[in-house]
C-alpha cells in the first residue's frame, strides 16, 4: 500500500517515517507541503497535518483530489487523528414512475437525517 505525507511538521514526519520504515507492505511517499500532486500518485492513505478546526475542510480538499484514498488527518500537536473517506451507499428505489422520481429527488436533496423515511413509492 502507498502512504503519502502532506503538511506534516518535521518532528511528526520523522516519527511516522521511523514507525513505517521496516514495514514491507507500506511504501511511504514523502511529498512537498502543497496538494498539487494531481494524478502522479494515487495513495491508498494520505496522512495530512491540520488544525483540529480545519480537519473536515482539509479532508474535503484531499478527497476531491484522491476520492478513493482514505485521509488520515493528524491534528496539530500530533496527539489526535481522524480518518475520512468517501463511502458509496446504495438504496434500491424499485420501479421508477414520475411520482417515484419526484420522491427520489426530494429524498436525495434532503439533509442527512431529514429524509422522509423510505423513498420508495408503492405502485397500485
Amino acid at each position: 500500500m502507498t502512504v503519502s505525507l502532506l503538511n506534516i511538521p518535521t518532528m511528526l514526519r520523522n516519527i511516522i517515517e521511523d514507525t513505517v520504515a521496516n514495514q514491507a507492505d507500506i511504501e511511504l511517499i514523502t511529498q512537498p507541503t502543497d496538494v498539487s500532486l494531481g494524478a502522479r500518485a494515487r495513495p491508498h492513505v494520505v496522512i495530512a497535518g491540520a488544525a483540529e478546526s480545519d480537519a473536515a475542510e482539509t479532508a474535503e480538499a484531499l478527497l476531491s483530489q484522491w476520492p478513493r484514498s482514505r485521509i488520515l488527518i493528524i491534528a496539530t500537536g500530533g496527539r489526535q487523528a481522524v480518518m475520512f473517506e468517501f463511502r458509496t451507499h446504495r438504496t434500491e428505489l424499485g420501479e421508477l414512475s414520475p411520482a417515484g422520481l419526484l420522491v427520489a429527488i426530494r429524498s436525495a436533496a434532503a439533509a442527512p437525517g431529514e429524509a422522509s423515511g423510505d423513498c420508495r413509492v408503492d405502485h397500485d
